[in-house]
């Protein structure tokens, strides 16, 4: 009993006193309601910390995380991995090193669990990783990095509207007259971002911009293929399921966004010998 009093006392003095360093550092807040990165990963290791199961961690974590049950289960796990790296470089850029040192250890808990072995052994037998200390690190961290990094939630109302219009572009490349090579990187994007929203719980504003990014690109290398095509159902689908993707993460990243005019006038200016010849 007093050994067990003694232990919660330490964690007690532990989070003080790490949040007494952190105010060493604190910088103006901002006053948007931020979900960063450390932020997710805290409320996932604080989530799943409580689970009582004897099912696999890979199941847990699949269970706890994933709204969409046709995720991959290790694609989770795996997601899970990304996000704590990502978190990882977010406190080595915006922190102090002599500070970041006692934070990175908090990272090995995350590790633990997702090890090969980890990922089929029993949960009861693995949450032990995620001591009240490591949380109490990671909470402060998330407070802190939440200061630094703008990223608001993306609504329930919004990831719908992408997911459908994910849906109708999915069903307009099932019968697009698009060449096959064409067809097959334009699914490949698509499920890209799917994915990205299947995974928003973990991955963010951020893991759906990126989706955009790679989109755009995309895009860009087969402008000319595009451009020349009739299939204007298609066209005019991409078109709105980009627009509405980069609207709510510029929203949500308080960025501006990366398409400033329609897809195919944008198609024009990439095709176009006059505007490539001015902007060599």
């Amino acid at each position: 009993m007093i050994q067990e009093l003694c232990s919660m006392i330490i964690i007690i003095l532990n989070s003080i006193w790490l949040g007494l360093i952190m105010a060493s550092e604190k910088k103006e807040q901002k006053t948007v309601n931020a979900s960063s990165s450390a932020e997710r990963l805290y409320e996932i290791m604080s989530g799943i910390s409580r689970i009582n199961s004897n099912e696999s961690t890979v199941d847990v974590l699949y269970g706890y995380i994933s709204n969409e049950k046709k995720s991959n289960p290790l694609s989770v796990a795996l997601s899970l991995s990304e996000l704590a790296e990502s978190v990882k470089q977010d406190v080595l850029l915006h922190m102090a090193a002599d500070k970041s040192e006692l934070f990175l250890t908090c990272f090995y808990a995350v590790d633990n669990i997702l090890t090969p072995v980890a990922l089929v052994a029993h949960w009861n037998a693995v949450k032990g990783n995620i001591s009240e200390e490591v949380l109490a690190r990671m909470q402060i961290l998330s407070k802190f990095l939440d200061a630094q990094i703008i990223e608001e939630e993306i609504s329930n109302a919004d990831l719908e509207s992408i997911k459908t219009l994910v849906k109708d572009l999915e069903s307009t490349l099932a019968s697009s007259e698009l060449p096959g090579e064409l067809k097959k990187i334009l699914i490949k994007e698509v499920v890209r971002i799917r994915y990205s929203i299947e995974m928003y719980a973990i991955s963010g504003a951020y893991g759906v911009k990126e989706a955009l990014q790679s989109t755009v690109g995309a895009v860009y290398a087969n402008r000319e293929a595009l451009d020349s095509s009739e299939d204007e159902g298609t066209i005019t689908r991409l078109g709105e399921l980009i627009d509405k993707v980069d609207a709510i993460t510029a929203r949500a990243m308080k960025l501006k966004k990366i398409m400033q005019h329609p897809i195919k006038f944008m198609l024009k200016k990439m095709t176009d010998p006059d505007n490539e010849s001015t902007t060599d």
